[in-house]
């Protein structure tokens, strides 16, 4: 058993210049759901990429932002991109700034609009960024809830715990909030529940079950990592509510977590 003393946040992308940039980023996404970010090498990334879309698996390429500058003598590509749901437009009269993310180009068929792939305008586009955190199963449960995001989440059906791949441990995140500082005999406590959820998802694992059967007796505190990408006022939205608390008192560890986003947005100059 491994016990994380605290959750942790780092921003990784604010939305990259170049297609095989954005992939790189659609690639740590993808291997967080597996524990395979050892696998990343140079280069990787435009496989692993093509392998996801070729499979039909585009949660992935959610992470690959795309700033596009088009001008509104295209009406067909204002058209399509101002009534997408997953896109943020600007109009300034001569152009349209869009900020969107590479599924909708696959999925929809509109390649041809790559053409006006663009670096980031501040001022006229949206901004998109995209996080990594680690964190436990009961915050993910918090988070989720904010459905205008794009995530990748460590997946319990297939890292499977009792592998040598996590020196066959498992991981959570200590409850640093409420009665557990107050009373240390309640820490302790939690400790032995930890301690027995582990031996039973090792237990069963030795039985022959697999990584989301054993998953079944894995509590709310058990560590996950997870990739979050979302445009600037959708970030706004999530720091008013799980920040500030403007409809009601954050769960601690999901405060806490929001804190950690927020810090590593206003190292760049960024207060939402």
């Amino acid at each position: 058993m491994n016990i994380i003393e605290n959750q942790s946040a780092k921003l990784i992308s604010v939305g990259e210049t170049t297609l095989s940039e954005g992939k790189k980023i659609a690639e740590i996404a993808g291997r967080t759901c597996y524990h395979s970010l050892d696998k990343i090498t140079e280069g990787s990334a435009e496989k692993f990429v093509d392998r996801m879309i070729s499979n039909e698996h585009y949660a992935t390429i959610e992470h690959i932002t795309i700033y596009l500058k088009i001008p509104v003598s295209d009406v067909s590509a204002m058209a399509f991109f101002g009534h997408n749901k997953y896109s943020k437009t600007i109009n300034d009269g001569n152009f349209v700034y869009v900020t969107t993310n590479y599924r909708v180009i696959i999925e929809n068929g509109v390649e041809e609009y790559m053409k006006y792939q663009c670096a980031y305008e501040k001022g006229n586009h949206v901004m998109r960024l995209t996080v990594q955190v680690t964190t436990n199963l009961q915050v993910l449960g918090e988070f989720t809830r904010h459905r205008v995001f794009s995530y990748a989440v460590e997946s319990t059906r297939y890292c499977a715990y009792s592998k040598d791949k996590f020196d066959n441990n498992v991981n959570f995140i200590r409850p640093n909030f409420g009665i557990y500082i107050k009373e240390p005999k309640l820490m302790d406590e939690w400790e032995k529940d930890m301690g027995r959820a582990e031996y039973a998802y090792l237990k069963l694992s030795k039985m022959g079950a697999n990584a989301q059967e054993c998953a079944q007796v894995l509590p709310k505190a058990t560590k996950c990592d997870m990739v979050i990408s979302g445009c600037t006022d959708d970030w706004k939205h999530f720091f008013d509510l799980r920040l500030r608390g403007t409809t009601g008192k954050p769960h601690p560890q999901m405060l806490e977590l929001a804190e950690l986003i927020h810090e590593e947005f206003e190292n760049i100059g960024l207060n939402l």
